[in-house]
């Protein structure tokens, strides 16, 4: 049957193809979803990545990363500033 996924062994970034067979969906169905913004990802060049928090934050989970109160990469408040998690 299904498996429990461990999302503290997922890494920070997963490519288009690891983040379709989190979800279950086809490699096809995930590039899609990254080409309509359903699903969160970054674009390092030519390169797309899908950020763990962003594909836990899609499917209603809570990043062990985050829980803690770590620094989320990237996060910015409305001054263009980086803040932490509960600063903004």
């Amino acid at each position: 049957m299904c498996e429990a996924l461990d999302v503290g062994a997922l890494p920070l970034v997963l490519t288009v193809e690891e983040a379709a067979s989190v979800l279950r969906i086809s490699r096809g169905a995930a590039y899609e979803a990254v080409r309509t913004n359903e699903l969160p990802h970054v674009r390092i060049g030519r390169t797309i990545r899908v950020p763990r928090a962003g594909l836990l934050s899609l499917l209603g989970e809570v990043d062990p990363a985050l829980a803690d109160g770590e620094f989320t990469p990237g996060r910015r408040d409305s001054n263009g500033q980086r803040v932490g998690v509960g600063e903004a």
